[in-house]
């Protein structure tokens, strides 16, 4: 939440004043999260009025991101890390990053992996520069197993019979 600041000056001096807040008189109390309207009267010594009228936005909730499953281990070189966000007021997500493509309350974005673990970090930035970050890692193995021959060497082929009978 946040309290305006509210200044009126007038050099002959002011008479009378009001505030209004989203229709109803103000009184200096934190304005919660959302969308408002700010009406602020004054009426100098002379009588004459102004008037001045603000619209804004209060946001002090950072976007809840998600990344969506991945595969690991993989041993594909680029991933498309995709996930969710809640912020009807998203500025930007990034992926390592990447700035990510948007959709309604999806991202994506491609990745290069390195061999090893890597780690996928996600960061969505609203327009009141709230952050929310998610994480998790890729396990990238392009190496294929080795393999050796424990056979011996050399092989002792023992005399054996073998008697048909009709």
């Amino acid at each position: 939440s946040i309290i305006p600041s509210i200044t009126i000056t007038d050099l002959n001096g002011i008479s009378s004043n009001s505030t209004y807040l989203d229709s109803a008189p103000y009184t200096g109390t934190p304005i919660t999260d959302g969308s408002h309207i700010l009406e602020v009267n004054a009426t100098d010594m002379a009588g004459n009025l102004a008037t001045t009228i603000v619209s804004f936005t209060v946001d002090t909730i950072a976007p809840v991101v998600t990344i969506n499953p991945v595969i690991t281990p993989t041993n594909v070189t680029t991933q498309t890390i995709t996930g969710t966000f809640t912020d009807i007021n998203i500025a930007n997500v990034t992926v390592n990053g990447i700035l990510a493509t948007l959709g309604a309350g999806t991202y994506n974005a491609l990745v290069n992996l390195t061999e090893g673990s890597n780690s996928i970090n996600v960061i969505a930035t609203d327009l009141a520069n709230n952050i929310g970050t998610s994480s998790t890692n890729i396990l990238l193995d392009t190496i294929a197993p080795i393999t050796t021959d424990n056979s011996p060497v050399t092989w002792q082929i023992a005399d054996f019979n073998v008697a048909l009978t009709a």
